[in-house]
């Protein structure tokens, strides 16, 4: 039996230590553990011929990992999703206060967690992602904007819009 070169070793170690993760992260983004399952390998393949890119003076190499693996599922949906009818975004350009959008988002009762997360479910992949990272995964804007290639302003002003969208498809939810 042959021994791994060092550069398989080095593939290992990058997979035990972060696949986990970032298998975790694509499913946020696709629907099917097969999908996510190809797109981490695809992950690690791609990170491992471009790791003389990698720089640790801007990202840690699971941050630098998520944003390979942000493009590859995105590429991936883009691909294989079938098409579907763009929410308006109009619906973000409502006028609201930051009061009656917490009030309006909070999840006080098991219903409201649906209409939440059935408002969640139609929003674009992008958008969902974005939601993932900076509320459930506590990730720091500027980590995010590192992932997705954006800066942290614009990504906090993203957030707010859809945050809006979100209020005003729950209302419509609700009212159905």
């Amino acid at each position: 039996m042959n021994r791994p070169s060092d550069k398989e070793q080095q593939l290992r170690n990058l997979i035990a230590t972060h696949g986990a993760a970032i298998f975790a992260f694509i499913r946020h983004i696709v629907d099917h553990d097969a999908d996510a399952e190809e797109l981490a390998q695809d992950t690690f393949l791609r990170a491992f011929s471009a790791w003389e890119r990698y720089d640790p003076q801007r990202a840690t190499e699971r941050t630098w990992l998520c944003r390979i693996a942000y493009h590859a599922a995105l590429n991936h949906l883009r691909v294989n999703r079938p098409a579907t009818v763009a929410l308006d975004d109009r619906l973000a350009d409502y006028d609201i206060s930051e009061e009656e959008l917490d009030d309006g988002l909070s999840t006080g009762s098991q219903r409201r967690i649906n209409l939440l997360n059935r408002a969640i479910g139609q929003l674009p992949p992008g958008e969902q992602a974005l939601l993932n990272m900076h509320y459930f995964e506590d990730r720091p804007l500027s980590e995010i904007a590192y992932i997705m290639d954006s800066e942290p302003g614009p990504l906090a002003n993203r957030l707010y819009r859809i945050r809006k969208k979100l209020y005003r498809m729950i209302q419509q939810l609700d009212n159905s």
